[in-house]
């Protein structure tokens, strides 16, 4: 289980050796805390190790908060890089259709003008 939470980590959320070295050690000290908080009849040594989980806690949701960030920030890049090729495909459907509109026009005018014209010949 801690070797899929492991590769869950590095794999979802791009997490480096470091950061994953971070979040395991974290999983350690919280399950240390809950065994001493299990085995602690003070209530006040219990509420210090409840306020320790939520500060190991938050931590680590701040690092989850940063990979998002970081996460949310390549996407806003990729998605106005799609906006972009959307409109510059936009433009070019245009001008494709401009083009296929023009061209029957074009080829009636050649016709009209060979009609006409006459040829040169030597």
């Amino acid at each position: 289980q801690r070797i899929e939470h492991i590769l869950q980590l590095k794999q979802l959320l791009g997490f480096s050796l470091a950061e994953i070295k971070e979040m395991v050690d974290a999983e350690t000290v919280l399950g240390e805390l809950r065994a001493q908080f299990e085995h602690e009849p003070d209530a006040v040594a219990r509420l210090e190790r409840t306020k320790e989980a939520i500060r190991v806690i938050k931590a680590q949701e701040g690092l989850i908060d940063q990979k998002i960030e970081k996460l949310q920030g390549m996407r806003a890049r990729w998605q106005k890089r799609l906006q972009h090729y959307r409109e510059h495909y936009g433009e070019l459907m245009k001008e494709l259709e401009n083009q296929i509109a023009v061209a029957p026009v074009v080829t009636g005018l050649l016709f009209v003008l060979s009609e006409t014209t006459p040829l040169i010949t030597l």
